[in-house]
């Protein structure tokens, strides 16, 4: 979001509105209304699970600034349900995607637009069926 005075970005820009107020609503600790890279950087992973489970959250479509989740270091079913999903770049810091048995707990599940997916380098380890 860019002030009016000014045209400085004030906290993280996003490409889309529905993730930046999923983000909003779970992260934003000082209630300022913005997020700053260091509010992102402190999401963990147990916190993203209920995060992109809301109404807003299963409306994103791209996602690229969820590669500044720096503690999320485990994909489980963070995404699950995401249907309108298009485009996201997982977390820097992403060493595992463990995905379940069935298609009800894979990583990915009901992701079924996804086009673009950015894995990053330290991605260690892909367990079960994520896709």
């Amino acid at each position: 979001m860019r002030t009016s005075d000014v045209n400085v970005a004030k906290g993280i820009t996003f490409v889309d509105e529905n993730a930046r107020q999923a983000c909003l609503d779970a992260f934003d600790t000082n209630n300022d209304g913005y997020l700053s890279l260091s509010e992102l950087k402190a999401a963990t992973n147990e916190q993203t699970l209920t995060a992109f489970q809301t109404p807003t959250a299963k409306n994103i479509v791209k996602f690229p600034e969820f590669r500044f989740f720096k503690n999320v270091t485990e994909l489980t079913t963070q995404l699950k349900g995401m249907y309108k999903l298009e485009e996201i770049q997982l977390p820097y810091a992403l060493e595992t995607i463990a995905g379940g048995e069935s298609d009800v707990t894979s990583a990915f599940y009901g992701c079924d637009k996804l086009k673009t997916l950015t894995i990053p380098a330290k991605l260690k380890d892909v367990k079960g069926h994520p896709f």
